[in-house]
């Protein structure tokens, strides 16, 4: 029980940086190429993660295959999954990113399903399309969307994220019952890094950098030393000590963490369609979850 409980509170903490990282994102898109935002994130949570993993002696002792198994999780679920999701971020509002993102779960549990054997009912379909329709919502009030200009792009991208977390998610549980978490996101994250550098070296220009502001320099030491280096480490502590679908729910909570600092910080504007929306997602992704259960 007390692991359980632990597991619940380091997925709280995990969701409360990751609802804070949109507002980051934002800032430091304002001067910073994605795949730049990216590269120097993920480095500074190494930073953060090696120290700590190599005085807990947890640097080694994987197989092959679970090696193999880092190599795609680090491409399609930290690198795939954050340029995805900053790419979006170039044309979207960080509310509507994280309502957006919040359909993961979702997204969870229909792979699963196919995946891991659990079975899809009729409920969680309709969770589902529920879901979907109020991302549409979101996107079209908060992005004018409009499918002849393009702008369909920006939420197209951020839905893809959403859908790589939860492919993520579902191949993390498996290593995790064997690998320790904090093996699982240094691995994983060391992957995605290389992954991002080696694109960045072939497509980027780094001469940015020199001209960043402050601001933007703390958005990205809070995105590599909160968002990534711990709240990657919490989040698969989280899983390999309580069930999937109760951490998957714990995100419910991460767009409201965004709405409050972005209204504050951003000067976002919240509207009477956005919130709906927002609240047909978190509903149907509650129907698809309490479907799956019941």
């Amino acid at each position: 029980m007390q692991r359980r409980t632990l597991a619940i509170l380091a997925g709280l903490l995990a969701v409360t940086f990751w609802g804070a990282s949109f507002i980051a994102i934002k800032i430091a898109l304002k001067q910073s190429q994605p795949i730049t935002l990216i590269v120097i994130r993920l480095g500074i949570g190494l930073c953060v993660l090696y120290p700590i993993a190599w005085i807990r002696g947890e640097l080694g002792g994987l197989s092959f295959r679970d090696h193999v198994l880092m190599i795609l999780l680090g491409v399609i679920g930290v690198a795939g999954h954050q340029w995805l999701q900053a790419e979006g971020m170039l044309s979207a509002g960080a509310t509507t990113a994280s309502w957006l993102a919040a359909l993961a779960p979702a997204f969870m549990v229909i792979l699963a399903g196919f995946f891991l054997q659990e079975r899809i009912v009729p409920g969680q379909v309709a969770g589902l399309v529920l879901a979907l329709l109020g991302a549409l919502l979101v996107a079209v009030r908060n992005e004018g969307l409009e499918i002849g200009r393009g702008d369909w792009v920006g939420p197209a991208l951020l839905l893809g994220s959403a859908f790589a977390w939860a492919a993520f998610s579902i191949a993390g549980k498996a290593i995790a019952e064997r690998c320790s978490p904090l093996q699982v996101a240094v691995y994983t994250m060391t992957w995605g890094w290389l992954f991002s550098l080696c694109l960045s070296l072939i497509n980027g220009d780094w001469t940015e950098v020199i001209m960043f502001q402050p601001e933007v320099w703390w958005a990205l030491i809070f995105l590599g030393v909160a968002s990534t280096g711990f709240a990657y480490a919490l989040y698969f502590f989280a899983l390999s000590g309580s069930q999937t679908t109760t951490i998957a729910a714990l995100q419910y909570l991460e767009p409201l963490i965004t709405l409050i600092i972005a209204v504050v910080l951003l000067g976002e504007i919240v509207t009477t369609i956005s919130l709906l929306g927002g609240g047909l997602i978190l509903f149907g992704v509650a129907w698809v979850e309490r479907s799956g259960r019941a």
